[in-house]
């Protein structure tokens, strides 16, 4: 069997548990942004029980641009207190922006850690001013630590990222058996396209962005173009597989890019609370 009928073989083994119009709103915070809850159970995770009661704040495709962001945007954020802050990627669409996005990174707070990955327009080939170094040398000042083929472990929870797994294989996630394992990717597709399935077992938690829930959205319709080679199977949600028991949330993300516009499709951050 190739590669591609294997994805599409996984990708009925994924149910989408919410959606756009299912999902559970808690709030707003500075500049419009709601606030969107998830609870992951911790039951049947490895030492799932030292996790119960953590909460991750979640949020991607950023795009800065100063002009666009209130003062208190990063404040109504800290007033959540999350333990954990994870960052999806996609920091910028354009470079001038840079500067002020790392002072935007820098005032995030979170109890125990922040993590970040890099997105496909932190990539792109036309960017000649930042490069990797400069990107891990500034999330680095601004306290997030970036994974880029790594894994990083704390008490209860390990976090890491397709390219870790895809070059160390399963025993980079079977190193985890004492924590609750979250991977972050950009973006979805990479689960089904890079990924052995039998690294699902050992990933309790998968979090994805990259599709902006469509960034413009018609009613009973939803998302008209979601940059995902699945289409509309990944525009936004929770989804669990239901072969494996590993959950994946893809949100919506915060900014904008080419087009400066949402229709529909508010931008969020999104709080987990593993119980």
């Amino acid at each position: 069997m190739s590669r591609t009928s294997a994805n599409y073989r996984q990708i009925f083994s994924w149910n989408k548990i919410s959606g756009y119009d299912s999902r559970k709103i808690i709030g707003e915070i500075a500049g419009g942004i709601k606030v969107t809850e998830y609870s992951i159970p911790s039951n049947g995770a490895p030492g799932g029980e030292n996790s119960q009661n953590t909460k991750i704040l979640f949020f991607s495709d950023l795009h800065y641009d100063s002009s666009l962001f209130e003062n208190g945007t990063s404040d109504s954020i800290n007033a959540l207190e999350p333990d954990f802050i994870v960052f999806g990627g996609d920091l910028i669409t354009f470079s001038c922006h840079y500067p002020s996005a790392i002072k935007f990174m820098q005032s995030l707070k979170a109890k125990i850690a922040k993590i970040s990955v890099l997105g496909n327009w932190d990539y792109r080939k036309n960017r000649k001013i930042i490069h990797f170094n400069q990107f891990a040398h500034d999330y680095s000042n601004a306290g997030f630590k970036l994974l880029s083929n790594d894994i990083l472990h704390f008490a209860n929870i390990s976090f890491t990222d397709p390219a870790y797994i895809l070059k160390a294989g399963n025993d980079s996630i079977i190193d985890t058996e004492h924590s609750f394992t979250i991977v972050v990717s950009h973006i979805a597709d990479r689960i089904l396209d890079r990924l052995p399935e039998d690294i699902l077992p050992y990933a309790q938690l998968i979090l994805s962005g990259h599709t902006h829930g469509g960034q413009i959205r018609l009613p009973f319709f939803g998302a008209l173009k979601t940059s995902s080679k699945y289409w509309k199977f990944f525009e936004y949600g929770h989804y669990f597989n239901k072969k494996y028991g590993t959950s994946m949330i893809v949100t919506s993300g915060i900014g904008t890019n080419w087009i400066p516009i949402r229709c529909f499709c508010d931008p969020e951050v999104v709080m987990i609370n593993i119980t």
